[in-house]
């Protein structure tokens, strides 16, 4: 595993064309928008993750976790600016961010009207693309 783990931190994300278009399309779809530091840090770190596990691991059948990551950091005291973060250090709203929610805690949310709060949700606008009304024309 060691072994994979250092494949990954050494991995050329910077001049990797696919990752590169990929990582763009999530910008563009707004996965950083409205999010702090850390949490673009984490972002970053986990598309990196998912891009090596589907695109480089993929034919050899294994896989790498977060855990993987950290664990190897702990042992071989990597450097701070290649240091791979195992979560956002805080919420916008000083709480330690989780990554999912309990049914409970997400009906609590949607009853109260706090929507905003729940991870990973964002509005879809009502109305339909322009160049989508020209077909039926």
């Amino acid at each position: 595993m060691e072994s994979t783990v250092t494949e990954f931190l050494n991995f050329p994300f910077e001049t990797d064309e696919a990752y590169q278009q990929g990582f763009a399309e999530l910008v563009a779809g707004g996965a950083l928008q409205g999010t702090t530091e850390d949490e673009r840090d984490y972002i970053v770190q986990r598309s990196k993750l998912f891009y090596f596990n589907s695109a480089v691991l993929r034919t050899t059948g294994r896989s790498l976790t977060l855990e993987d990551v950290l664990h190897h950091q702990e042992e071989s005291n990597v450097p701070a600016q290649t240091s791979f973060n195992a979560t956002p250090q805080e919420s916008r709203d000083g709480v330690e961010p989780r990554g999912t929610l309990s049914f409970a805690e997400l009906k609590e949310l949607i009853e109260s009207g706090k929507t905003d709060k729940i991870p990973n949700n964002r509005q879809i606008p009502h109305d339909l693309h322009a160049s989508n009304l020209s077909y039926f024309s």
